[in-house]
């Protein structure tokens, strides 16, 4: 079942820019700089109806939805899934859900969200048949929710969360933090004016950023999108890690925490990831272009082989 809430309206933004372009008094450069200030008016994000009250309080806060078996660690096994026979029949999460009804959503108003935009570029031309322009951008941008479904229920699962259906704004799931951009273009009409044209472009960006969840539906409201919790410390207990080899070495605990320093997460020891706060690699990408006039099919008419 979908639905729209009565304050559901048009999605919106403000916006304010301020821009300024100067052209130098040499070699025909433009330098230019803008900035971009934007604040959501009117956005959207899901609520889940059909969850039921909260059955129980994670250690860290979280609300959980589990039935009693789903709070035994005896209806777990080591890879996260849950056993539902024998002494564990019934482990279901969305315990005091309707059981008339599977998924109920909501599309609410927020007016949480923004960003800014500050970019700083130079464009000119040299030796008569070259132009050129550089460029770097920076951006901060936060939402509710990317909407990156087509439909309600996954458009509400995409959302990594610390609590089902919390409204909080974090880093774009669309969001370039640095972008350099540089062009270089050559021309030049080597028969009549038949030009013959060379451009090289390059973009060299941030990587999108990403969110670290848990592998399974922690907190027992169908979804796999709960964002991992890092304790306190090494040895804390706050966390059970299980004994795999059977040997009480801890070597569970040790790796987990090799991961977390090796990946920086060690930064929000103590509580949960914050969404998107982790980045993919730099990425460069080249693009080059070639491009030949030749005579059309009429005298006003040119061809162009690229």
């Amino acid at each position: 079942v979908d639905m729209l809430s009565n304050d559901l309206e048009q999605p919106s933004v403000w916006k304010f820019n301020l821009a300024f372009e100067h052209e130098l008094p040499f070699a025909g450069m433009v330098v230019s700089a803008e900035y971009i200030r934007t604040e959501v008016e009117s956005g959207i994000y899901y609520k889940h109806l059909n969850l039921g009250n909260p059955t129980a309080k994670g250690t860290d806060g979280r609300d959980l939805f589990y039935t009693p078996q789903g709070f035994n660690t005896a209806c777990w096994n080591n890879t996260g899934s849950a056993i539902t026979n024998g002494a564990c029949t019934g482990n279901r999460g969305r315990a005091l859900n309707n059981a008339s009804f599977n998924n109920v959503l909501l599309a609410e108003r927020t007016e949480k969200g923004g960003g800014d935009n500050f970019t700083f570029s130079l464009s000119g031309r040299f030796l008569e048949d070259f132009d050129y322009s550089v460029g770097y951008s920076y951006t901060t941008a936060t939402e509710v929710s990317p909407l990156s479904s087509s439909v309600a229920n996954s458009s509400w699962q995409s959302v990594a969360v610390f609590n089902a259906n919390e409204e909080v704004d974090a880093n774009s799931a669309y969001l370039v933090k640095d972008r350099f951009i540089a062009q270089l273009g050559w021309s030049r009409a080597f028969f009549g004016d038949f030009e013959t044209r060379v451009g090289v472009v390059y973009e060299g960006r941030a990587g999108k950023p990403y969110s670290w969840v848990f592998n399974n539906d922690l907190n027992g409201d169908g979804s796999i999108n709960d964002l991992m919790y890092i304790p306190t410390a090494f040895g804390s207990g706050e966390v059970v890690f299980r004994d795999l080899n059977g040997n009480g070495s801890g070597d569970e605990e040790l790796r987990f925490w090799q991961f977390v320093n090796d990946n920086g997460l060690n930064r929000f020891a103590g509580g949960a990831v914050d969404r998107n706060s982790s980045f993919a690699p730099w990425t460069n990408n080249f693009d080059v272009r070639i491009s030949q006039e030749l005579p059309g099919f009429m005298k006003q008419h040119k061809t162009v082989l690229t």
